[in-house]
């Protein structure tokens, strides 16, 4: 029966996305769209840079476009100055594919390439990355696998849409969150007991660390202004579009991977222990479930904090190299943001940790006494 209810909810989550995205992905949410070709690299010519260039040499690439209907078209990207350190560090060479943008100046037509095709090194690494996961977890890393890949299109065609057309991003968030945390965890761990309590104390973390964002982005007086991609994304979009929501999205977003490991490791913890010992009350397994539990703490918040403190590395060197004084640099907005994230992601999961062990061990003793006065012949 349980299983039963379990295939249903997840069906009627796909169904609910089904009808959703076609509404939603259809809606045309930009007026700006760069004209951009695959093109290959035929030659790069090293010559005396345009009279709006600094004295020097530049670089000037002819190229191939490969794709699209300008497809076998020879033409010259724009100059770039040999002093740009990122153009040192591309190193292109003859034959290399790149991404070529078109624009228009002055009722002329120009190119420039924008930046090498890295598609292959990509696919690579994802093939490493999937054939690991297969060898090393077997079925079970076959379907967390199928999980993440439905949580991936969740979230491109169902919460981004909805957020790009205008939707609420606090409730886009957390509808998608459900629907991924729901089939990833069931996929991942199988439709039992354990995934049940740990998928409830998972929702509960979330739904308690969304209100605590909600609360301090608020109270800090974050907007979701403070990135050159918000800046970008409200420039290409023509629409109003709530970016302060979608700063909290983001943190949403964020927790659910790291909230789903710890309470699934969490209540695999307590039914191996009460496996060992079926006489344990709940209080006792709950005091023995947290002595692990804060293990399952100290190192996952330490993670969490070196994530989001190497996310914003180059940030805060920027801030460091220009001498700013430190509660000047923790109180500019961008580094801000990144304080109430992590903060916020570190107390959602502290609280996950008591409230699924509390709810697994009363659960499962419960459920083992149950099944011990029944055998009790009267």
């Amino acid at each position: 029966m349980g299983k039963k209810l379990l295939k249903t909810i997840t069906l009627l989550c796909f169904i609910f996305i089904l009808f959703t995205f076609p509404i939603r992905a259809q809606e045309d949410t930009s007026n700006n769209q760069e004209i951009k070709y695959k093109a290959k690299i035929v030659d790069i010519l090293y010559e005396e840079c345009p009279e709006e260039y600094t004295k020097g040499n530049c670089y000037f690439f002819n190229l191939e476009i490969i794709e699209g209907d300008k497809t076998g078209e020879q033409i010259e990207s724009i100059a770039s100055p040999n002093d740009d350190p990122k153009l040192d560090s591309l190193n292109y060479k003859k034959g290399q594919k790149v991404y070529v943008v078109e624009t228009q100046v002055a009722d002329e037509t120009q190119y420039y390439v924008k930046e090498p095709i890295r598609n292959k090194s990509q696919l690579t690494l994802l093939i490493i990355f999937i054939v690991l996961v297969v060898l090393i977890g077997g079925l079970q890393g076959f379907t967390s696998l199928l999980g993440l890949g439905i949580s991936f299109i969740i979230l491109i065609a169902f919460v981004i849409p909805m957020m790009l057309s205008g939707a609420n991003p606090i409730i886009a968030s957390i509808i998608g969150s459900s629907i991924i945390m729901t089939t990833s965890v069931y996929l991942s761990h199988g439709f039992n007991k354990k995934t049940s309590i740990a998928l409830i104390g998972t929702l509960i973390s979330l739904i308690l660390t969304a209100i605590l964002a909600s609360i301090y982005t608020q109270f800090s007086r974050l907007t979701g202004y403070s990135t050159d991609e918000a800046t970008f994304l409200i420039q290409l979009i023509d629409k109003p579009l709530n970016m302060q929501g979608i700063l909290l999205a983001s943190i949403i977003i964020g927790g659910i991977g790291i909230l789903d490991d710890i309470t699934v490791s969490q209540v695999s913890t307590i039914v191996e222990l009460f496996k060992a010992n079926s006489s344990f009350t709940w209080q006792q397994l709950f005091k023995r479930s947290m002595r692990v539990g804060r293990d399952h703490i100290s190192s996952m918040v330490n993670t969490l904090v070196l994530a989001y403190t190497g996310s914003a590395l180059p940030l805060i060197m920027l801030f460091i190299a220009s001498g700013a004084e430190l509660n000047e640099i923790l109180n500019t907005e961008i580094i801000a943001e990144e304080i109430v994230r992590t903060l916020v992601g570190s107390i959602g999961l502290i609280l996950a940790v008591p409230i699924t062990s509390l709810i697994a061990c009363i659960i499962i003793t419960g459920k083992q006494s149950s099944n011990i006065q029944r055998r009790i012949p009267r």
